[in-house]
């Protein structure tokens, strides 16, 4: 625990810090641990996928799709390089 001896030439990190040093100490007793539950379910769906309507974009902007059948539309910018969208694409699905 900071025994208020520091100071930090941010203002905003010291009240920050501040807040927290005001701040109680909660008990190992008291949190709550909650377990995330897997479903297993693909990230894609292609069955089940949202229907969207796509919407004109100014010049500078383009549909790309990650799933089939164009579902799962995302925005890019439109200056993109092939090997970029592939990259992003290949980041998105991965």
């Amino acid at each position: 625990m900071n025994d208020g001896t520091s100071k930090d030439a941010n203002p905003v990190v010291a009240t920050c810090a501040h807040f927290l040093e005001a701040s109680p100490q909660v008990s190992p007793f008291q949190v709550k641990v909650e377990e995330l539950v897997s479903n297993d379910k693909p990230l894609f769906d292609e069955e089940h996928s949202p229907e969207v309507k796509l919407k004109p974009l100014p010049f500078s902007l383009r549909y790309k799709f990650l799933g089939l059948n164009s579902t799962y539309p995302m925005i890019i910018n439109a200056s993109l390089s092939v090997s970029q969208i592939d990259s992003l694409l290949r980041m998105f699905t991965s």
